[in-house]
């Protein structure tokens, strides 16, 4: 018995060749890596470009970015959660110390150290 699984994935034609959605997970991992060639970077943000794709699905209030004051530690949405994973990040053998000590300003500023 053979049983065919048929999925649904979107499709591209790029300069000829057909490309598929997973493709193009792979040139967007490959845009970001740091330790892609500056040359194959390149190439993966032009045929993102090509098929109308946006390089980055970053969104304000994800992880990474700044937080300067408790408005917006609170409007990043359950603070609790938040504050947890700062928490998580003082503690992470693998996070940088540049990372540990933003962390633990954050944390200072919000009374939850």
């Amino acid at each position: 018995m053979y049983v065919s699984i048929v999925t649904r994935t979107r499709s591209f034609f790029i300069k000829g060749f057909l490309v598929s959605e997973n493709q193009l997970r792979g040139y967007k991992a490959a845009a970001h890596n740091p330790n892609v060639s500056g040359e194959a970077q390149e190439k993966a943000r032009t045929i993102l470009r090509e098929a109308g794709e946006p390089e980055s699905n970053r969104r304000p209030g994800r992880a990474g970015d700044n937080v300067s004051s408790a408005e917006d530690l609170e409007s990043r949405g359950n603070v609790g959660n938040v504050i947890g994973g700062y928490k998580a990040t003082m503690n992470n053998p693998r996070v940088s110390q540049e990372a540990k000590q933003r962390a633990e300003g954050v944390l200072r500023e919000h009374d939850a150290i």
